[in-house]
């Protein structure tokens, strides 16, 4: 019996969503028994792009030539996955999009430190593009897989369902939702400024003699758990780390119109510090939480710069943090 073709092409990527193929560790073999991988950027070297049954795509389109194998792709794949959150929201690439590419291509050739009289590249490179685009913003997308990267478990998930001619079955659930760290409400608490440093000393006691640690928003520090659709088993906040939002936003983020990660986070935290609730809800987020929020970039938009479901959002900051060419 004939294998299920699968193909690899990746977009601005930095390679972690390939490696998630091999990630399946001891599966690998079983799985090779029944797809044929025939095309893989990053694990082979083929030249052009076959005929495939599934078409996985990561990355961020970044330049002219990604654009082109994107729609290569499409066109030879019977099934396109966008995958990773590259790939679904513009992930960290998409980042780039708040800077004009003439202060792209001086920060990188002229003003790196060790870089000395250098000079952008003219010739024989991809022309890079202003727009940075998801996979669905260039062809038509099957399925979404989102993740940085995608968890292996997730892709074999996914790749089984595909080869039984079902749909994988997703949680749709926040990262807060496996959480193991217990909010609480202190009044007037201070709220930290920058991600990093926790009481560690902080914690509850369940019956059973389990300990929990505090809810990193119930010591004031910026954690997007709440806003983020789960695809990690919040991993992060196990190890001690608050939530950085990279599998992209939950759905209710994604759906309302009304909602963005700034504006929902802002107002927990306001209700959180012992602010009124009535005044949070009905919109107008303090100066004072407004203020601590140092890099709202980075801190909310890392991963979902490009993607205008996000960004076309009128409670969305994006455009105003978008510089444009002088």
């Amino acid at each position: 019996m004939a294998k299920t073709t699968l193909a690899y092409v990746a977009g601005a990527i930095c390679g972690g969503c390939a490696t998630t193929m091999l990630d399946v560790h001891e599966e690998l073999p079983d799985l090779l028994e029944k797809i044929d991988i025939v095309y893989n950027t990053l694990l082979m070297d083929v030249k052009k792009i076959p005929e495939c049954d599934i078409g996985v795509w990561g990355g961020t389109v970044r330049t002219d030539e990604h654009r082109e194998q994107l729609i290569e792709l499409r066109g030879k794949c019977k099934t396109l996955i966008a995958f990773g959150t590259c790939a679904v929201y513009g992930g960290i690439p998409g980042l780039s999009f708040y800077w004009p590419i003439s202060e792209l291509l001086k920060k990188v050739y002229t003003g790196t430190k060790g870089i000395t009289n250098g000079t952008p590249p003219k010739q024989d490179v991809p022309n890079l593009m202003r727009e940075l685009y998801p996979a669905d913003q260039v062809v038509e997308v099957d399925y979404y897989m989102p993740g940085c990267p995608c968890p292996p478990d997730w892709f074999m998930k996914a790749v089984e369902a595909l080869l039984e001619g079902k749909v994988s079955e997703l949680r749709h659930k926040t990262v807060c939702s496996e959480c193991p760290r217990r909010m609480t409400r202190p009044v007037n608490f201070p709220i930290k400024r920058k991600i990093g440093k926790f009481d560690d000393t902080v914690v509850k006691t369940e019956k059973d003699g389990t300990v929990r640690h505090r809810c990193f928003l119930s010591q004031g520090i910026l954690c997007l758990g709440s806003v983020t659709i789960n695809r990690c088993g919040a991993s992060c906040q196990l190890h001690n780390m608050p939530c950085s939002g990279c599998s992209g936003p939950s759905l209710e983020v994604l759906r309302e119109q009304g909602r963005d990660p700034l504006l929902m986070i802002a107002k927990r935290m306001a209700i959180l510090s012992g602010q009124d609730p009535e005044a949070i809800i009905s919109g107008q987020i303090p100066q004072d939480i407004i203020d601590q929020f140092y890099d709202i970039k980075h801190q909310f938009y890392g991963y979902i710069s490009t993607h205008p479901a996000l960004w076309k959002k009128a409670a969305s900051k994006i455009p105003d943090l978008v510089e444009v060419e002088k």
